[in-house]
């Protein structure tokens, strides 16, 4: 967990806003597309992590994203100061059992290794067998 902490510290913010429909348009176009990289055979799963507060509309990247077939999650977290647009969660999910709920008051604190294990469970539904590595220790 501390690697994917590190790694999303990382991510440079410009302050231009948040533009979700845009990032879900890239993976729809360069991630999961055929010929990008994309493995036809492996089921595609989306974890989209977002304080709900889109500056452009998610409604129609929402629907391309799921008429991929890709199984979506979203994981809200509670901006410091501020609240969630939850109808927007609601729109990129999709569906309501597909909305990680666990981090919305503990912000990224909540992140630990036991709910890491718990979303992989829940997203899995018990096909997969999980390991826990060992920077994932319980």
């Amino acid at each position: 967990m501390d690697d994917f902490m590190y790694a999303f510290d990382d991510i440079p913010y410009d302050g231009s806003g948040t533009h979700t429909g845009n990032a879900i348009n890239h993976v729809v176009d360069y991630i999961l597309a055929p010929g990008k990289g994309n493995r036809p055979n492996a089921q595609d799963i989306v974890l989209l992590i977002t304080d709900g507060r889109s500056q452009d509309s998610v409604r129609r990247p929402a629907q391309r994203l799921r008429q991929t077939g890709a199984t979506v999650f979203v994981l809200p977290i509670l901006p410091p100061r501020g609240r969630l647009d939850m109808a927007q969660v609601r729109e990129i999910a999709g569906r309501e059992e597909n909305i990680i709920t666990d981090a919305i008051e503990g912000g990224f604190e909540a992140l630990t290794a036991q709910f890491s294990k718990k979303v992989g469970d829940m997203i899995c539904r018990n096909p997969c067998k999980h390991t826990l590595h060992d920077h994932l220790a319980l």
